[in-house]
């Protein structure tokens, strides 16, 4: 799912932006910039375009400084994202897989009741403390 800047390289002290993190995000839900699904220098505008991030965090993502808050806030909604060509989220699919505990997913929000992993909608002001409590987990 990472690359280096070259063969040798991995980049650890370059700064992020929001198209570099996406390309994670992108790659982790199955799609490949090396088969031309996006560019990486273009993966904001591919979410966008395929209606993974809304305007509002399009324009957050590129407007801003890319800061911790803002991996957390994405690392959390890139669970209840799609699957490139499916209907399942991510965190559906790591439930299927046994890789995340259903009532785990459930209480962080990432699922909404039953078994078919639906997406349940972000809450931006009410969910702030799971993403806390998500990215502090051991």
């Amino acid at each position: 799912m990472t690359k280096g800047t070259s063969s040798s390289k991995y980049g650890s002290n370059d700064i992020i932006n929001g198209d570099s993190f996406f390309t994670f995000i992108l790659r982790a839900l199955g799609y490949n910039d090396i088969l031309g699904d996006f560019k990486y220098n273009q993966a904001l505008d591919f979410a966008y375009n395929n209606s993974l991030i809304g305007g509002g965090d399009y324009s957050e993502l590129k407007n801003s400084v890319f800061i911790r808050d803002l991996v957390a806030k994405y690392s959390y909604l890139a669970f209840k994202m799609k699957l490139k060509d499916e209907k399942m989220s991510l965190a559906g699919k790591l439930v299927e897989n046994g890789s995340l505990h259903l009532s785990l997913a459930q209480g962080m929000g990432l699922l909404v009741s039953g078994t078919n992993y639906e997406l349940s909608v972000w809450q931006n002001e009410k969910n702030q403390g799971i993403i806390y409590w998500l990215c502090r987990l051991p």
